[in-house]
């Protein structure tokens, strides 16, 4: 089934700025030791305070948009949208979220296009990651985790986007992951550095202050050192219940006000 998380977070409405890549993002080459996790920090005060609100979507695209049809046949582009898509773009319009991250997502473009997402600057990074903003200050990608040689799909990375408001000047920083196979392996590098790499992630290419939101399917749930490693670090915001719970949404502490799980 279609998977979505919603989260609300007291934070900050945000005005467009145009993207650019940080020149001080450092580019992370992942590695299999898992070392002394990084501290991270607490989000710093915002004057006047509003809402961010985020989803995470695991959209399943070989089955909801390619309706199993072999990947290079791109079956989706025959048709006017699915499902997804519609319900994509009555969330965007009825829900006004600010950040959408999504798993399984093979063409960013395609989706803004039938989803109703012109407000929003689509971020399509690799191995199926796209990110909707309606704002932001940069973004990037990197690698952490590779899958396993018997359920092989690739590496395994995440996208990120940091975020201003421009009448306050208090910043997110949002990433999306979506995680290695088999599940609560941790893929070929084992949980421990999967979760030492995506908290590497954040801390090398967030600043301190930024609220931060780490959300997506990780292929990995409350029972594995994955998530058990990440949950020493950040806090659980919200946990799905597809497939025993894989996917989540962590912050550095951030209050949550309204959270809700669609399935």
């Amino acid at each position: 089934p279609d998977r979505k998380a919603v989260l609300g977070l007291t934070s900050f409405r945000f005005n467009f700025q145009a993207v650019h890549h940080d020149p001080t993002s450092k580019p992370l080459a992942f590695g299999c030791r898992a070392q002394q996790l990084p501290q991270l920090w607490s989000p710093q005060k915002a004057a006047s305070p509003v809402q961010l609100k985020v989803m995470s979507y695991n959209l399943e695209w070989w089955n909801v948009f390619d309706k199993v049809h072999a990947p290079d046949l791109s079956f989706y582009r025959t048709t006017a949208g699915n499902l997804a898509t519609q319900l994509v773009a009555r969330a965007a319009v009825q829900g006004a979220y600010d950040i959408m991250a999504f798993q399984e997502c093979a063409d960013g473009g395609w989706l803004a296009a039938h989803a109703n997402l012109g407000a929003f600057t689509m971020l399509s990074g690799d191995d199926g990651r796209c990110m909707a903003c309606v704002a932001l200050l940069s973004a990037g990608q990197g690698n952490v985790a590779e899958d396993t040689l018997g359920m092989y799909y690739g590496k395994r990375g995440v996208q990120w986007a940091r975020l201003r408001s421009v009448q306050t000047g208090a910043t997110v920083f949002v990433m999306n992951h979506h995680g290695p196979l088999p599940q609560n392996s941790g893929g070929a590098c084992g949980p421990a550095a999967t979760a030492f790499n995506l908290l590497q992630m954040i801390a090398v290419n967030g600043r301190s202050g930024d609220a931060v939101i780490l959300a997506g399917d990780f292929n990995a749930n409350a029972a594995g050192l994955t998530i058990k490693t990440l949950d020493t670090k950040l806090t659980r915001a919200i946990v799905g219940t597809a497939d025993g719970g894989i996917d989540f949404v962590f912050s550095n502490n951030v209050p949550v006000i309204n959270k809700v799980n669609l399935g």
